[in-house]
């Protein structure tokens, strides 16, 4: 067939403007809000009226890991009746030294040492080295208890970095590998903004690349538990996509520190440039 100009559509030739998909982005100093931290302040003092220590070191332990600077403000009986309950920590220790199993006793160590920094942990050198041994142990298993081994990994590495961050865990690329393939299974799991946070804390080089779906389904939670007033939940979902978000995560002498990007704030699809018309 004969090609005829006068037959010719313009709109045929000019490049259609892409569909164009959402953005997903975190910026904790917008999207938390100070009716966000005003409720959180009152959970405080509600949990503090009524002598909740447990819950009340709970949510106070994720709101120095969310924003290290935050004034919790516990005053001097509730700090004392804190550390009494921390106490059993050096109970763990021992129990966790005799077993050679370092997961239960990871908690409560992570709690005090968040919240009471310069206290003792009651994790002796040998410790430290007994905890690595158990994360070669998870890392040279993988038949036993292969549907977790992941998440155990996380949890004894995370914990380890933040009792002792000068200690050289030895975390592999191989681990990170298997940390995030366990993450990839766990996407309906109630318990994945906390696994991010461990898995996070785990490693420096540590980074998950999460797509639109993900990061919705976190807001979507971070959403319900503010809806809800569930505020330790809130504070674990925004946590999550705050490390998400951000350029590295951190861990020193005070504490675990997330440290934000501006140019890595954006997290999820980026918005396709619109490609220039051609002009008739």
């Amino acid at each position: 067939m004969k090609f005829n100009p006068d037959n010719l559509d313009i709109h045929e030739l000019a490049i259609e403007e892409p569909e164009k998909k959402s953005e997903s982005s975190f910026n904790p100093e917008k999207d938390i809000t100070p009716e966000d931290w005003e409720g959180i302040k009152n959970e405080l003092k509600d949990l503090r009226t009524r002598n909740e220590w447990s819950q009340l070191a709970q949510i106070a332990t994720a709101i120095k890991i969310f924003d290290l600077n935050f004034d919790i403000g516990l005053d001097p009986v509730a700090k004392r009746e804190i550390a009494k309950q921390q106490n059993d920590s050096k109970r763990q220790a021992d129990r966790a030294r005799s077993e050679k199993n370092w997961i239960g006793y990871s908690f409560g160590a992570v709690e005090r040492k968040i919240l009471f920094p310069k206290k003792e942990i009651h994790a002796t050198e040998a410790d430290l080295q007994s905890m690595k041994d158990q994360l070669d142990s998870i890392r040279r298993n993988p038949h036993s208890r292969s549907e977790s081994r992941g998440g155990d990994f996380a949890v004894v590495a995370s914990a380890g970095r933040i009792i002792c961050h000068e200690f050289d865990w030895g975390v592999r690329d191989e681990d990170i590998k298997l940390m995030k393939e366990y993450l990839e299974t766990k996407k309906e799991n109630l318990a994945y903004p906390q696994q991010v946070i461990d898995i996070m804390i785990s490693s420096s080089k540590m980074k998950i690349d999460c797509d639109k779906e993900i990061i919705d389904m976190l807001k979507r939670g971070l959403d319900d538990c503010r809806k809800q007033k569930l505020y330790r939940g809130f504070v674990i979902y925004a946590t999550a996509l705050k490390m998400l978000a951000s350029e590295k995560v951190e861990v020193d002498d005070d504490g675990v520190k997330i440290i934000m990007s501006q140019k890595k704030e954006k997290i999820g699809v980026e918005v396709p440039q619109i490609p220039e018309q051609k002009q008739f």
